[in-house]
């Protein structure tokens, strides 16, 4: 038994090494079947690995790189939820397949267009009397009971959050939107110590530039430091990677409505408004994958 448990842990570990998405450049996957060959949906149905980790992160990297063969870049497309989550139903049973189910809803959701939430509503209601984990069910009602707050439009309490700009003088949402005008709004939520966050910053910045000289866009930079003087610091060392100007800070009791909306569970994390303010993305491809996020400025400036 401890063999077969040993085992396990190495072969799931190889499935999520290959499957590894962010080690893969970008079109280097050619012809997926040939790369996923020896591995299927199979594999995964099974309800004894509740403390391999690596066993769940391999099933979600396989949901999303068979769905990214088939839908490419529309990832999060309700067809490509559809096709996941059939998937799942047909191939797996038990904890596992309430574990996948949840996970692809939960994902789906994170990248989620504002439009797409009454739809996602319906994934929920139909999926969560299914459920008989509690911590899946509690996963699905709290995206449910969010869901349930957003529309395109930003709600007054989400307006209403006070964030502190470079000086510390305190200032709503609502008026840090409105001085920038008629814009498409890139929001970037991020921390002086985040590394993977200052490293995008770092790598986009020529993309970001072009972006706002070439099209009507602005970029507006949210800190979660708790440390101010930290986050200015690292504000004044970043001045020539584009981080001169809309620099604020969250504070944690009066922007939890901000959070929230915009469900940053982890950073970094980009949000984009369009000219009316309307949500087009809760959180958007990083700026870094710059024909990805072109194709949704491009929609944004198409549809005004």
């Amino acid at each position: 038994m401890f063999y077969n448990k040993i085992k396990d842990v190495f072969k799931f570990q190889y499935i999520n090494g290959i499957l590894n998405q962010n080690s893969i450049p970008k079109g280097a996957i050619t012809n997926y079947t040939e790369y996923l060959k020896g591995i299927s949906i199979n594999d995964f149905n099974r309800n004894d690995q509740d403390d391999n980790v690596n066993f769940y992160l391999a099933l979600t990297k396989y949901l999303n790189i068979v769905s990214e063969e088939k839908f490419g870049n529309n990832t999060y497309s309700i067809e490509s939820l559809d096709f996941q989550l059939d998937l799942i139903n047909k191939n797996l049973v038990g904890k596992t397949k309430e574990y996948a189910i949840t996970k692809m809803i939960f994902e789906f959701d994170s990248h989620s267009i504002a439009k797409n939430s009454k739809n996602l509503q319906d994934k929920i209601m139909i999926y969560l009397p299914q459920i008989k984990e509690e911590k899946y069910k509690v996963v699905l009602e709290r995206i449910n009971e969010r869901l349930n707050k957003i529309n395109n439009r930003l709600a007054e309490n989400v307006y209403g959050s006070i964030l502190l700009d470079i000086d510390g003088d305190r200032i709503t949402l609502k008026d840090i939107l409105k001085n920038q005008g008629n814009t498409i709004k890139i929001i970037d939520f991020w921390a002086s110590w985040c590394a993977p966050c200052i490293e995008e910053i770092k790598s986009s910045h020529e993309f970001r530039k072009k972006l706002i000289q070439n099209k009507n866009v602005e970029f507006y930079y949210f800190s979660i430091d708790e440390n101010q003087d930290s986050w200015r610091k690292k504000v004044a060392e970043l001045q020539e990677f584009g981080m001169d100007k809309n620099q604020y800070v969250i504070t944690k009791t009066e922007s939890s409505d901000l959070i929230e909306f915009f469900n940053v569970n982890s950073i970094p994390h980009y949000a984009i408004l369009d000219y009316n303010n309307n949500v087009v993305l809760i959180n958007s491809p990083s700026p870094n994958d710059t024909s990805q996020f072109n194709d949704i400025i491009n929609k944004i400036e198409i549809s005004e």
